[in-house]
């Protein structure tokens, strides 16, 4: 049994919609710097595991560029949005 009559709050079941996270200071350096260091990871656990190093150098390069393009993108995005709202531009309009 939920609701008032148990104490729980009649709010309780609803959503609020979370702000997303600020941004950092440097987003572009980085997200590349981020991908960078995991694509390494994959280079070091393909060479541990017994993995052939080309493979693994190979995997890593098309990690990063499709994993640092999509943040890039994301990125320019939420600063195009952020610009719109500060503009006075209604945010959820499709334009």
């Amino acid at each position: 049994m939920t609701g008032p009559e148990n104490g729980a709050s009649p709010a309780r079941g609803r959503r609020r919609r979370r702000e997303p996270p600020p941004l950092p200071r440097h987003p572009y350096r980085d997200s590349a710097l981020l991908h960078g260091a995991l694509a390494v990871v994959i280079v070091v656990v393909t060479v541990l595991t017994g993995g052939k190093p080309l493979t693994g150098v190979l995997v890593a390069l098309a990690y990063f560029a499709l994993a640092t393009a999509w943040s890039w993108m994301r990125f320019s995005q939420r600063i195009r949005d952020a610009a719109r709202t500060d503009d006075g531009a209604d945010p959820g309009a499709d334009t």
